[in-house]
């Protein structure tokens, strides 16, 4: 996955975190590289204020993906954030200032994908 993005956002800003998945296999002649299925996204850390309003975007566009927070999220009586059909989720406004984990779940409706330990959102004020 990639670095750490930090995001300083405004209120009614809109931030899209990018979920990314290998769709082939890319292998050197020793069979060596990246296979299919490989998550090169969403980033491990993303820090955003509240009133930000945060959507999900997968590539390939034709798989289909849900966020799941873990035991709490930043958006009141919403823990799940699905997107079938591929594309961008909603954007919903971060009201709930914390440290979140969520997992991160992609199907390319034979094969289904996890994230189960990172990634995370921090929602702070930033000076």
């Amino acid at each position: 996955m990639k670095g750490t993005s930090n995001v300083a956002s405004r209120n009614n800003d809109t931030v899209t975190i990018s979920i990314s998945l290998r769709n082939a296999n890319d292998f050197d002649g020793n069979k060596k590289g990246i296979r299919s299925g490989t998550f090169e996204g969403p980033d491990p850390l993303v820090s955003v204020t509240p009133g930000t309003k945060l959507q999900w975007q997968i590539t390939p566009a034709t798989y289909d993906f849900t966020v799941t927070f873990h035991n709490v999220s930043p958006f009141p009586g919403v823990l799940s954030i699905s997107k079938a059909n591929g594309g961008t989720s909603n954007p919903l406004p971060v009201s709930i200032l914390g440290h979140y984990h969520y997992s991160v779940t992609v199907t390319d409706g034979t094969k289904t994908w996890v994230i189960s330990s990172c990634p995370e959102l921090d929602v702070g004020d930033v000076s």
